[in-house]
C-alpha cells in the first residue's frame, strides 16, 4: 500500500496499489484514488493479472501489463501498471529512512492452533519515502511527487481468510 502526502495527500487523497496472490495463483492489481476536491467521484480499479511471476530473487513481481520492480541497491520500487485504462500507474517509491518489520520475520499467523497455523501474512514497512510519478485517469493526470509510506504485504492464504482471527 502506498500513501503519499503531496497534492493528493493525507488531507483526503491517497493511492493504494496492492497485489493479492493465493494458492490458485490469482493476482489482482488495485488502485483507489480519493479526490480532495469533493466533486470528482473516487476511483476504484481492480483488475485480475495474467501470467504472474517473480524474479529469481523473489524481490520483483511481473505480470502482463504490470511490473513492481526493486532497484539494484534495494532502495526503490517502481510500480507500473497498464491493466486498466481508467488508472495507468507509473510510480517510483524511494526509501529515505530505514525500513522495519515487527517480530522475528514480520509474519502474522492465522488459525485456531498457534503451533500449526493455516495461514500467514508478512508485512514490511518503509515509513519514510520519496514518491515520484503519476497515475493517468480520465479526470486527468495525477502527479504523485511528494512524501510517502510504503507497505509490502505478502499474503500466504486465501484472501477471504485474512479477516479471521490471528493465532
Amino acid at each position: 500500500m502506498l500513501r503519499q502526502t503531496s497534492k493528493y495527500g493525507f488531507l483526503g487523497g491517497h493511492a493504494d496499489a496492492m497485489i493479492i496472490s493465493g494458492i490458485h495463483t490469482t493476482c489482482q492489481f488495485n488502485t483507489k484514488i480519493f479526490y480532495p476536491d469533493g466533486k470528482t467521484p473516487n476511483l476504484w480499479s481492480s483488475d485480475p493479472l495474467n501470467n504472474p511471476d517473480f524474479d529469481d530473487e523473489k524481490l520483483s513481481f511481473y505480470a502482463d501489463s504490470c511490473a513492481i520492480t526493486l532497484n539494484e541497491d534495494a532502495t526503490a520500487y517502481t510500480i507500473k501498471s497498464a491493466t486498466n485504462e481508467a488508472s495507468i500507474v507509473n510510480l517510483t517509491v524511494t526509501r529515505t529512512a530505514p525500513g522495519f518489520h515487527v517480530g522475528k520475520d514480520g509474519k502474522s499467523y492465522f488459525g485456531t492452533n498457534p503451533k500449526k497455523p493455516w495461514g500467514s501474512m508478512r508485512h514490511a514497512f518503509w515509513p519514510r519515502c520519496q514518491v515520484e510519478g503519476s497515475i493517468i485517469t480520465k479526470a486527468g493526470d495525477l502527479d504523485f511527487k511528494g512524501r510517502g509510506f510504503f507497505t509490502h504485504a505478502l499474503q500466504g492464504m486465501k484472501p477471504h481468510h485474512a479477516g479471521n482471527s490471528v493465532a
